[in-house]
């Protein structure tokens, strides 16, 4: 006669493993697509974090100047939610092209006057990336 445990085993490692790849695929990866937290624009001139903002507390549309050498001017919108470049003083517009963002995408980005507009989301739970410590730079766009 056969011994019946080693079928049971048999199914118990298979159940077992059916669910831990049930669970990993569905589970975690809609842990991880949920947004994880509040969404905070970094904004830099030059390499240098000026500003972070956290979009969800902004309640009324406002303007931020930013000026940089050469008489060069970026005015930022910051509306409840969203963030984009109104005006710039670079011969392209590019940047205000761009539009408003509200999630992290790519940054908005004005290469003449050196600023960059960063959009991050904040680290909460257990499951959330670790935040990059890269800081952009212009030349990487």
């Amino acid at each position: 006669m056969k011994n019946p445990w080693k079928g049971i085993l048999l199914l118990f490692i298979i159940a077992l493993f059916l669910f831990s790849l049930i669970w990993s695929i569905f589970i975690l990866s809609s842990l991880h697509n949920e947004p994880s937290g509040a969404v905070i624009a970094d904004i830099y001139q030059d390499g240098e974090l000026l500003y972070s903002i956290r979009l969800s507390q902004i309640t009324e549309g406002s303007t931020l100047k930013i000026c940089g050498a050469n008489g060069a001017t970026n005015i930022i919108g910051l509306e409840p939610g969203r963030i984009g470049m109104l005006e710039a003083t670079c011969p392209d517009k590019l940047c205000v092209k761009q539009g408003f963002y509200s999630s992290p995408t790519l940054p908005i980005t004005c290469l003449p006057n050196k600023v960059v507009i960063q959009l991050r989301r904040e680290n909460v739970g257990f499951f959330s990336p670790q935040q990059d410590t890269i800081t952009p730079d212009i030349i990487t766009y």
